[in-house]
């Protein structure tokens, strides 16, 4: 049998792509003689999510609290009380890659016991009632179009959520109707936005503000106590703002600033109710932070300045009386210092001053001459001292900042494995500026309290809260900004417990 050469290269080439088959094909075969099962725990299984482009993210929380207060060391149940639950309902979809619509769903049910009516809500436009108490009803807490137009910029339009300026609650937070838009250029990271406040009163801020970050190390270290467990090793950032608060027929407060109409902090002149008109009136002011490995400061400069008319009447009914046309000014600072001195232990201490306007006698009022307080849009918002401030659930008093000076001693503890964590915190109040009682005397002591605030961490979005503060009343002390105080005080104690779950 002849064989030419090509035919003899083309049998040897089909016989080495058989072998080559054989061996692929024999290698796995081969290699189960060396096999050996996996355990349970030493293999994870990874599910493909197919997930439609205009989805739909549901995120909500859930709080029912319990607590109450009496005029002693040790609360007792037979005092005032307050118990309820708080339900909110996160929607957010997306129309595409930039834009999303987010409304918040909420409900607040309350149910208050033997309480002074007036001062038990934050929000002025609920004083006229000792709670803010939505019954069954759902309200639209957050209903807002966000677009993002690159990743370093937020564009939000509609009804959501604001902080501006200090950050602190020195001028205003919360929700609140209108645009605002957070953006970075560069270095350079500025907020600006505008918003119309209450419901029924014809008022409005607008503020700008510009954050310029000096130093960052970029190097981020653990920090149990921020939200996202991290924060800068080295930084330093400077803020500057302003914001510029416009208003007519705002029903005034004894205090100075603003409540419900017809509440019973509404102020009044011969039986007549008082409302004001704001002119020029604007806020201004830096805040510093630094963090220098274990040490973090804030420090935050603000001041009031600008003109009110006060009236009775309101120009909506046309029955306008013109009572006086003052200047207001005013100023605070703040200044915070943290000292991570353990990882699971950081020590705290604070101090504010804001000014007050001194009283000339005991019966003076607000609009009879100007006034040097420094007033935030709302009070309410700043502190978290259980029993002065509005710590827990409007357990407490709710006192504003004006004409208050105060220092802050605190411990807390944080677990590494994030399973509890405890807060002890003493704090001293006392006013800028005295003020008379209802005995005539002039009195500057409010008085001191110790918070001891625990959690525990169940799981990991369900917690278990309990809190305890005690408040040693001074002569200057007051259950209402709006009232002198009484010529002897009594102490006061707060205890309460509180189930959080988030998903």
């Amino acid at each position: 049998m002849n064989f030419n050469k090509q035919t003899i290269a083309t049998r040897y080439f089909q016989s080495l792509l058989l072998f080559l088959g054989m061996l692929s094909f024999a290698e796995p075969v081969f290699a189960q003689q060396n096999y050996t099962p996996i355990e349970r725990g030493e293999y994870t299984i990874r599910e493909e999510k197919l997930e439609p482009e205009n989805k739909v993210e549901i995120s909500g929380s859930y709080r029912a609290f319990w607590g109450f207060r009496s005029e002693q060391f040790l609360p007792k149940r037979d005092k005032s009380g307050i118990m309820g639950q708080e339900i909110q309902l996160k929607l957010r979809s997306m129309v595409n890659s930039n834009a999303s619509v987010n409304i918040t769903l909420e409900n607040q049910f309350t149910d208050i016991t033997r309480g002074t009516g007036g001062y038990s809500s934050q929000n002025p436009g609920d004083q006229s009632d000792s709670s803010s108490d939505s019954g069954m009803a759902v309200m639209f807490e957050e209903a807002y179009l966000e677009y993002n137009h690159n990743p370093n910029a937020a564009l939000k339009i509609g009804r959501h959520y604001v902080d501006i300026a200090d950050r602190q609650g020195f001028i205003y937070q919360g929700t609140a109707t209108g645009f605002s838009q957070e953006c970075r250029i560069g270095t350079w990271c500025y907020y600006i936005g505008g918003v119309r406040l209450a419901d029924g009163v014809d008022d409005s801020l607008y503020w700008v503000q510009l954050d310029y970050p000096v130093f960052e190390s970029g190097q981020l270290i653990d920090d149990l106590w921020s939200p996202s467990k991290f924060r800068q090793q080295y930084s330093l950032n400077v803020e500057l703002f302003r914001a510029f608060y416009r208003g007519k027929d705002i029903p005034l407060a004894a205090y100075g600033g603003w409540t419900g109409e017809n509440s019973t902090n509404h102020s009044k002149d011969n039986g007549s109710a008082v409302y004001f008109d704001n002119s020029g009136v604007e806020y201004a002011g830096l805040k510093v932070g630094w963090n220098n490995d274990d040490f973090t400061l804030n420090f935050v400069y603000s001041f009031l300045s600008g003109k009110r008319n006060y009236h009775t009447g309101t120009q909506e009914l046309g029955n306008v009386k013109a009572l006086s046309n003052t200047s207001i000014s005013g100023s605070l600072l703040f200044l915070e210092m943290d000292y991570h001195y353990l990882p699971e232990w950081k020590l705290e201490v604070k101090a504010l001053r804001s000014s007050g306007t001194e009283q000339t006698n005991k019966d003076s009022n607000i609009w009879e001459q100007d006034s040097s307080a420094y007033l935030a849009v709302q009070r309410g918002l700043h502190g978290k001292a259980l029993v002065y401030f509005n710590g827990k659930d409007n357990l407490g008093d709710g006192h504003s900042i004006s004409n208050l000076s105060y220092e802050n001693l605190g411990f807390s503890h944080r677990s590494t494995n994030q399973d509890f964590g405890v807060d002890f915190a003493y704090y001293r109040f006392r006013k800028t500026e005295g003020v008379y009682n209802q005995a005539g005397k002039k009195v500057n002591a409010i008085g001191s309290e110790l918070d001891i605030t625990m959690r525990w961490y169940m799981k990991e979005n369900f917690t278990f809260d309990t809190f305890w503060g005690i408040f040693l009343a001074g002569e200057a002390y007051s259950s209402n900004d709006n009232v002198p105080p009484i010529e002897n005080p009594q102490d006061l104690s707060l205890f309460g417990a509180a189930l959080n779950y988030s998903f």
